[in-house]
């Protein structure tokens, strides 16, 4: 628990100074689009100013599970706030760094042991994410592209970290 609370401080320490540093304009004010990977759903990001983003993402888990038709592995509704940063002088390229936080309905078994047992047991957590990525907004095109890894850490109903937040998210701009 104390090693937790150490990277919590310390990344919390990085989001605090990060902003000052980035100047990156991300070319589009707000995008919807899908998010590919073992957490897949639907994305929303859209910029308040500069280079401070805002993102929703309601998800799910475990594609491909036989379970899933059964309603048995659930939902997430996450939100973010994620400061964009330049890669060099490519344009439309930027990283970013973010954090927020999560309310879910999983099914208790399946998701933390994946054990599989088929019962209807549901349990709502709530937590922790943060975001690391890079976005690329393609040139004359309504198109962004975004590579990110969002771990999340769960404290409602027991503690739980989930680092399989990979996922590649591709985004249609609306304005």
């Amino acid at each position: 628990m104390k090693k937790l609370v150490q990277i919590i401080a310390v990344f919390s320490l990085f989001l605090l100074f990060a902003p000052k540093y980035a100047q990156a304009q991300s070319g589009y004010g707000t995008a919807l689009g899908i998010r590919f990977g073992y957490q897949y759903g639907l994305s929303l990001k859209h910029f308040t100013k500069g280079n401070l983003a805002i993102e929703g993402i309601l998800s799910s888990r475990g594609f491909g599970n036989n379970y899933w038709g059964n309603g048995n592995f659930g939902w997430s509704l996450t939100g973010l706030a994620e400061w964009h940063n330049p890669i060099g002088n490519v344009s439309g390229l930027n990283w970013y760094i973010g954090g927020g936080a999560h309310i879910a309905s999983w099914h208790r078994n399946n998701y933390r042991n994946r054990t599989w047992t088929g019962t209807s047991d549901r349990y709502l957590v709530i937590g922790l994410d943060g975001i690391l990525g890079l976005e690329y907004s393609i040139p004359n095109a309504p198109i962004t592209l975004a590579l990110d890894w969002k771990p999340a850490f769960e404290f409602l109903n027991g503690y739980y970290f989930a680092g399989d937040g990979l996922a590649l998210t591709l985004r249609f701009t609306l304005k």
